[in-house]
Parts: C-alpha cells; structure tokens; sequence
C-alpha cells in the first residue's frame, strides 16, 4: 500500500471506532496519473464528518449511516471505490448497494435519452443550431449512463465512460463532437437494438410512433 495511505489502515485496524475504510476517485479506478490524489475515506461507527487535505492526501472521514444514505450524485463515486478495509462486511454492503439501479431507473435513462435526442433533431431541423447541440449532449449523458448499467452496475462519473461504452464509443464519441443528425440518427438505431434485447422495448413504445417521426426526418 501506498506510503500516504499505510499509516491511516494501521491505525484503523486498532481503532474499534472505524468500521473501515476505502478510496475514491483514479485510484479506485485504476486511472491514476501523475496528478492524481489519494482519496481516503475513514468510516466510523460513531463521529462527526470532516474533511482535510494534506498535499496529494485527502482524508474524509464519516460514518456508515451516512455511507448508507448519500445523496444521488455521489452514488456514482461509492459505486466505483475500492474498500481497503472492512472489519464487519457492512462497508462492501454500501458500495454494492451503491451500484445497483432498479429497472425502472434503467428504463427512466433510457426514456431521459430518447428524448433528448428527439428534441435535438427538433432543433436541427427548425434551425436552431444552439438547442441542437445542447440537447445532442445532455442525451448522450443519459445514454452513457443507461449503457453502463445494462453490464450490471451504476456508471462512474463521465470522466471515466472511456472504453466503457463497448462498440458504440466510437460514434458516440463522433456524435459528441459533431451533434450531427444523422449521425445521432444512426446512433439511435443501435442503441433501439441493445435497448430492445435487454427488455426495454417498451420504453421505445411509449413514446407512440414519435422516435420512429423523427428518425424519418432528413438532413443534407
């Protein structure tokens, strides 16, 4: 272990306050440069929450009732730590937890996307370029976060998504740059394929023939 980090799990282990202990962030992921902090999260039975920083250490400290109940926008970061330390097993609990999404949050991602792609080519084809590519973004937001989870677990935050996207990165990376329409048109048909083999179907359905509108428009 990691010279910042040796120190705070020995002291763990000796102190029958801390339930464990984990790391957040690049390390956790294996993405680490040369930049990269050490996040370290002591969790405690009992304590008042604090954070410091110290150089490339950040140490928070917390309790697991408060692991347990953090807020949505820190799921995606508890869903991908590494747990260092564990003295009970309730701590792996948390962050496995942390990572399941329901079917009706996948089927709410994947229905987030379809319509902000519906309303991105809108956009296009009244001339309104800015909303167009507002709307081509935000939907790709949706959708990397629906195709993530399909593999089993809660998406890492976006800075994170690459070489997590599988076969569609690519376009998906073409279609971040470009917000092309028609681009986004053929993006769309593949993920209406992976979407409908994985029981989403009527997701799609919902939507009453307006998906299958605009995928009919054309772009020059």
């Amino acid at each position: 272990m990691h010279e910042l980090v040796q120190p705070i799990l020995d002291e763990a282990e000796r102190d029958d306050n801390v339930v464990g202990i984990l790391i957040k962030g690049s390390r956790s992921m294996g993405v680490a440069d040369e930049e990269s902090d050490w996040d370290v999260v002591v969790v405690l039975l009992q304590g008042e929450p604090s954070q410091k920083k110290d150089g490339r250490l950040e140490l928070i400290t917390t309790t697991l009732e408060r692991v347990r109940a953090v807020s949505s926008w820190e799921l995606p970061a508890l869903a991908h730590s590494r747990v260092l330390l564990d003295k009970t097993g309730e701590l792996a609990e948390a962050v496995e937890a942390a990572g399941h999404l329901t079917r009706k949050e996948l089927a709410e991602l994947y229905d987030g996307y379809l319509n902000d792609f519906s309303r991105s080519l809108k956009s296009w084809r009244r001339g309104r370029e800015l909303g167009a590519r507002i709307m081509c973004g935000r939907s790709l937001w949706w959708l990397g976060d629906f195709l993530i989870a399909l593999e089993g677990k809660r998406a890492p935050y976006t800075e994170y998504w690459g070489g997590r996207l599988g076969e569609l990165e690519p376009l998906i990376l073409e279609v971040a740059r470009t917000a092309d329409p028609r681009r986004q048109q053929e993006l769309q048909a593949a993920v209406e394929q992976i979407a409908t083999t994985h029981g989403f179907r009527d997701v799609y359905d919902a939507w009453d023939g307006d998906i299958d509108r605009v995928m009919g428009f054309r772009f020059e």
